[in-house]
């Protein structure tokens, strides 16, 4: 089961450079960011892309919603044949350092931006952040 709190992209999709429908608010006090947690970001591949040259998706974190966001975390850059349904763009285990501090001030809000080569044609993305999986492979997006 996936928390719709921690979905930044739900089946978004991404025809030019865009950002993620979704931010997700860590709270005043940072609740996601629990002790005993391991926060896993699932950035995977909805539907088959198309057209395009390629894309690559970073986690930015801002300490305000409107704020500028910087980035945290970067996907490889994938070509467009490479982007099919169910691949995953970026699994990994977040550091808790790396949600700490953005230019010396806690990180409050997260959220992707999908970086596009050319423009696509077809293609959506899932991403969200997984308190239950550390060190799992990506649910599968159907």
């Amino acid at each position: 089961m996936i928390d719709v709190n921690l979905v930044m992209s739900d089946k978004q999709p991404i025809s030019i450079t865009s950002v993620s429908m979704n931010k997700i608010d860590l709270g005043p006090k940072r609740e996601y960011v629990g002790e005993g947690d391991d926060l896993v970001i699932h950035c995977v591949v909805a539907e088959d892309f198309a057209g395009g040259t390629s894309m690559m998706a970073t986690l930015r974190g801002c300490d305000t919603e409107g704020g500028t966001f910087e980035n945290l975390l970067t996907s490889p850059v994938i070509p467009t044949a490479n982007l099919t349904k169910g691949k995953p763009i970026l699994s990994v285990t977040l550091p808790k350092a790396l949600l700490t501090y953005v230019d010396g001030k806690p990180i409050r809000f997260l959220q992707m931006n999908y970086t596009v080569v050319g423009t696509m044609t077809a293609g959506k993305v899932s991403a969200y952040i997984d308190l239950q999986t550390a060190k799992t492979t990506p649910r599968r997006v159907k």
